[in-house]
Parts: structure tokens; sequence; C-alpha cells
């Protein structure tokens, strides 16, 4: 299949019309409306397509904002559909649309968001993806809306429903392609039985909406998006191509992902390179993979295989933060929440996608390790909080890197809903190489949507090494990601186990609804290492923080204020962190 280097008018049509839908997503950086008079041109003559385009799902919203005007969905709908500049009414030609169309048209739309959020991401337009996500979830509280057009009977891309046509049955089942069921029981007829217009007050509508995933809008392992918990990948590791640290202070490249698993590519060349002005030193990472099978089609099942060789800056911390948030916090303000040291060799993989929900890795690396130095205390407001880079144990490594990702997420960067988990093995006992250990790490995350407006999360995660360990293969916790109101990365240890959670109310419209996307959590994190030297669990050696903070923007842009339980000589005093991203 020809290779797709931009969006094709198609997407691009249906891209425009999502970006009208919230009115603000057009303000898109200023180097991205550059356009030569030539490309003005064509989007002029695209026009009235655009504006076809525009009108048919600002239809599609406007339908069922006026057949659910007492849905709490229905708002956010209508804000849209009020505040767009294209809005007024547009109807058809034909008439009212049946629930039939209305459906099929709206998982018409869905695929094409989810298409274009894809070519975004290859083209790491993080914000608009994030947007993206975002309309793709009022398109499925739309979906849900349809659903419960009772009178009708329909079946549409593999989904079946059973309405209440005669308005007296106990119950309505919905169900989709992945069997899952949600039920009302007769608690919840009266609303059938008024025709759906006016929701009696104790009818608990996200109850049975939310009772199941659908696979549509969720995350799977393997998938390369802001939406997938996990940052780290397992048998390679990815870096950006402009980042900013203290060991190489500014970095300039480019970069190139591997294949995704919703990839029309069957093959792929990947990698990243650029200049370390600090380090002095070119870095990069040359890389190819090719898959097997129409995973794009075939969501069940998906091979790829690869390699690579590299030279370049590496961490182990890119579980507690992601590049983007500790780039800005060291370009700003002196604080980097890594540990960095260089690696230079190639490594082989393959991977398999045995179902949508679980994913299996094996790789081989050789590996050089070496230490890196602080080359930079730089920072646009003060540069007096950066911390040493740690020397680490320097020789040849071989291993072995086994890998287990499992799960389903829905909503991540919203309101989370699902479970998702890693169980990863390095073995580096008779491989050769200088140093001769094993290591083994789980982490597992449930997200629960306790009601609509509120939600639990959960993360527990535990590391153990075994054999000659170098200090780069140790654990270390404390601070941001990990156990929050600690120095950053203070315990480190060959063992470790942390737990956090967090409760979550969310759009709590405080000063008559000035905040309306205000959310708030209270936190909890404890954490063990076997820093002192003693192997054995003791609950005396765990260290404990709790605090609370507030979110906007979904839950990527944070207000953490979190105490330490536990003086360990650094005192204790809170710390306060602006995050650019969910801590787990």
């Amino acid at each position: 299949m020809k290779k797709k280097l931009q969006i094709d008018s198609r997407r691009a049509i249906c891209l425009a019309s999502v970006i009208f839908l919230v009115g603000g997503i057009a303000a898109v950086p200023a180097a991205a409306q550059k356009t030569s008079h030539s490309e003005e041109r064509a989007v002029a003559a695209e026009n009235a397509s655009l504006l076809v385009a525009v009108k048919k799902i600002m239809g599609l919203v406007q339908d069922v904002t006026r057949r659910h005007a007492a849905d709490p969905v229905a708002k956010e709908l209508g804000f849209f559909s009020g505040t767009t500049p294209l809005s007024g009414g547009f109807r058809s030609s034909e008439g009212e649309m049946s629930t039939d169309e209305l459906v099929e048209l709206l998982y018409q739309l869905r695929r094409e968001v989810r298409d274009v959020s894809r070519q975004l991401q290859d083209q790491n337009e993080d914000l608009l993806v994030r947007r993206m996500d975002r309309i793709e979830e009022t398109i499925d509280e739309a979906l849900d809306l349809a659903r419960r057009q009772t009178g009708n009977a329909y079946t549409a891309s593999g989904r079946n429903y059973s309405g209440d046509l005669n308005k007296n049955a106990d119950r309505v089942v919905i169900s989709v392609k992945d069997n899952s069921v949600a039920t009302l029981t007769s608690d919840d007829t009266e609303w059938y039985e008024s025709g759906g217009t006016e929701w009696p007050d104790d009818f608990d509508d996200w109850r049975y909406r939310n009772r199941k995933w659908r696979s549509s809008s969720s995350s799977f392992p393997g998938d390369y998006t802001r939406s997938w918990p996990y940052a780290e990948q397992a048998v390679y590791r990815e870096s950006p191509g402009i980042r900013y640290n203290r060991v190489e202070g500014v970095f300039l490249g480019v970069r190139r992902r591997p294949l995704d698993w919703n990839s029309y590519e069957q093959a792929r060349i990947y990698g990243q390179g650029g200049y370390a002005f600090e380090l002095k030193e070119w870095l990069y990472e040359i890389g190819a993979e090719a898959k097997i099978g129409k995973s794009h089609r075939l969501q069940d099942f998906g091979f790829k295989f690869g390699g690579s060789y590299h030279r370049n800056t590496t961490t182990q911390d890119l579980w507690k933060s992601s590049w983007t948030e500790n780039s800005l916090a060291g370009f700003l303000f002196g604080y980097d929440f890594f540990d960095y040291f260089q690696t230079e060799g190639w490594t082989t993989y393959a991977v398999s996608r045995l179902t949508p929900f679980f994913q299996l890795s094996a790789g081989y690396r050789e590996d050089t390790y070496r230490s890196l130095e602080q080359n930079t205390s730089w920072a646009l407001f003060g540069a007096d909080n950066y911390r040493p880079n740690p020397s680490i144990d320097e020789g040849k490594m071989n291993s072995v890197v086994l890998a287990l990702d499992g799960g389903r997420v829905r909503g991540y960067t919203y309101r989370p809903d699902g479970i998702s988990f890693r169980l990863q093995a390095e073995i580096g006992k008779g491989m050769g190489g200088d140093f001769s250990f094993n290591s083994y790490q789980g982490d597992v995350r449930t997200f629960i949507r306790l009601t609509h407006n509120t939600g639990f999360d959960v993360r527990l995660r535990a590391g153990l090494t075994d054999g000659d360990v170098p200090v780069q293969k140790s654990f270390s916790i404390g601070g941001i990601g990990s156990v929050r109101g600690y120095p950053q990365n203070i315990f480190i240890g060959s063992r470790m186990m942390i737990a956090n959670a967090e409760y979550t109310v969310y759009k709590q419209g405080l000063f008559d609804n000035v905040f309306d996307e205000l959310s708030i959590f209270g936190l909890f994190d404890a954490g063990w290492s076997n820093y002192t030297g003693n192997n054995s669990f003791e609950w005396d050696n765990v260290v404990s923080a709790a605090g609370f903070g507030v979110a906007i923007d979904e839950r990527l842009i944070r207000l953490e204020l979190a105490w330490p339980l536990k003086d360990v000589g650094t005192g204790m005093q809170p710390s306060l962190w602006l995050r650019l991203n969910p801590t787990f």
C-alpha cells in the first residue's frame, strides 16, 4: 500500500470539521499556519466540501441534543452546536435522519477521528492528539444517547440494540461486539415510560453506560499514543528529537517512531538523531521494523520484528515522568527528575500481539555502558536546583529482555477506567559481558470509575534484582512519580515496592462554574526499598506521603501538594509541584 506522508483530503475534511466543533482547537502553532500561496488556493478550493462536512456533523450533534435536551451530556453537545461559527440548525435535504442513519454516520465519524489522531501522533502534534481524544469521547457519548432511542431497533456495524418498542418492557439490553452487556432493570423503567424526555432525580444513567468498556474508545498494549499508561517501552528505548537536561543541555534532532499496530505500513525505517550541545556529541539510533499480517484490520493478532543500532543517552526513570515534562522543568526551573547514562550497541527483538489485550515482547541487547557528567547548570528562572548526575558501573552488558503487557484503559487522559499491567524480566546471567545479574519488575494500574464524577486509581509497582547488579540497574524511589514529598531518587536499592492511590472528584464548578473543568484529588503514596542494606521487608523502613491537588485540562495539568509522613533526615516540609502529566 502506498505510504501516506500527509493527511489526505478526506481526513483533512474530518479534521477541519472536528476542529470547528471545539472552537479553540483552531489555535494551532503559528508556524503551522504559514502556508504558501499555492496551499492557500488549494484550501480555498476545498471550502465547499468542508462546509458540507461541517453541516453534516453539526446536524448529527443537534439531532442528539434535541432528542435528549434533559440529558446531562446534552449540555456539552449543545455548547458545541451553539458556539460553532457554522451552527444554525443545519438539516439535510432528506429531512430527519433515522436513528439507524444517525448511528452509522457517528461510527463513520469516529473512525475518521481515530485515523486523523494516529497521523497527528506520527507528526508529534501532541496537543491536537489530546483534543482529538476528547472529541472521540464526546462522539461516544453521542452514540450512547443514540443507542437509547426507543421505538427503533437497528443493527449498525455489528452492534445490536433491543429497544423497548412498546414502552412497557422491564429492561433494555445493549450489546456490542465484545459481548459486554449493560442492563436497565425495572427500577429504571420510569424513564422509558415517560418517553425518555425527563430524567428522574434518582436515575443513574452513568451506572449502566459505563458498566462495559467500549473497545472503540479504549487504548491497548502497544498503542503509541498518550492514552496508554506506560511511556517506556520494553524492548527498545525511545528518545525525543528535542529535549533538555543537565547532561546534554539542548539536544536538537529528529525522530521517527516504530510501527504502530494500527499502521497501514508493513515495514518502516525508524530512529532518532541529533546533536547534544553541552555534551558535544552526535547521538543517534537507526532501526528497522517489519510486520507480518494485516494488524490494522485483524485486531486480534499481530507480529513484528526488528533491530537497531544506537548511541544515545538513556534513563531508567521514564515510569516517573515524561521527556516533555522533564525537559520543561529543567529548562525553566532547573529541576531534572531523571538520572542518565550512555549506551552504545545493538538490539534485536520480536513483538507479538496475542489479542488486543495482551502483548508479548522478547529482545536481545549488547550494550556498552558509560557514565555521564553534569554539563550544564543553566535554567531560565534559576539554576540552583540541579542534582549531580550519579556515576554508574561502566562496562559491556549482554542481556535478554522479556515482557508481557496487558489490559485495556478507556479515557486515560480524561476520566480513566480500566486496568493495565506490565511484567518484565532482564536476564543477564550466563550471557557474557562484564555483569551477571537478573532483574524482575512488575507494574499494575487500575482505574475505577466510582460514579460519573468520581474515580479511584491505584498503582502497585515492585522490582527485584539478583546477582552482580550494576548500580544503573538498581531501583530508586522518592520524589516526582514515586513517593511524593521526599527528595528525588533519594532511596536506592536492589529491591523496591511502591503503592500510589488517588481519589478524584471531576469537574468541580467553583465560583458559579468559572472553573468548570477543575478536578480535585487526594493522594497517598507508600514505598519500601532495601536502601538500608536489609533485604527483608520491615514496616519501619516504609516511607509514605499524603496530600491533595487540583487538575485542569483533563488530567494533564496538575498542581500536587504532598507532605512526607516520615522524617528521614530531610525534614518534614511539604513539596509543591506543577505537573504536565498524571503520576500514573
